[in-house]
């Protein structure tokens, strides 16, 4: 899940444009990828260590970036949302299957006082065999009243990837815990 997660790290380059306006609170890479998380289950078809090569455009086609990387994906698993902390709270709906993945993602969160930066993450991405190719739109506007707000320009970015599946994906690194408990509850059962 890697591929989304680049993606929303993209919109962190949101909260660069204005150091002397940023606030204490914006979030960090680390936040930002926790966010990245959905509620959509991975199909176990899509299980595996992936090799990915993603190139990154203006949605008007103009390139702008290429990276390589590698991603685990485990087949089977609920990505949830968690923000962390952070201004930005994203809500994703979507569904996936043994051969197509389909996700979109709102949110919206303070960039400096009264002003806010509002995004929508599309993506869509196909599997066959163990090749994957997604496509990923970040549409970003802003609105309020601060000073300066009105000046930013709204901004639409593609990312276009592709994978190759490397190896299965090691069973340890996508285990199961048996039960989400708090830390005060663990300390007692073993008191």
């Amino acid at each position: 899940m890697r591929r989304l997660t680049q993606t929303l790290v993209l919109l962190a380059s949101v909260f660069l444009i204005s150091p002397a306006h940023a606030s204490s609170d914006s979030p960090s890479v680390d936040q930002i990828m926790r966010m990245a998380r959905t509620t959509v289950v991975v199909p176990t078809e899509w299980d595996g260590i992936w090799t990915t090569v993603d190139s990154v455009y203006t949605c008007a086609g103009v390139f702008q970036s290429t990276s390589t990387s590698e991603d685990t994906i485990c087949g089977g698993k609920d990505y949830s949302p968690n923000t962390g902390g952070s201004p930005i709270t994203f809500v994703c709906t979507g569904s996936a299957t043994a051969t197509t993945f389909d996700m979109t993602c709102t949110g919206s969160g303070d960039i400096f006082t009264d002003c806010t930066a509002n995004y929508t993450v599309v993506t869509h991405g196909t599997l066959s065999g163990s090749t994957n190719h997604f496509v990923t739109t970040v549409n970003v506007t802003y609105s309020g009243t601060g000073t300066g707000c009105s000046l930013l320009p709204p901004s639409c970015t593609q990312i276009d990837g592709w994978g190759t599946r490397t190896g299965p994906a090691p069973s340890a690194y996508c285990a199961t815990p048996t039960r989400k408990s708090t830390w005060g509850h663990v300390k007692s059962i073993y008191r």
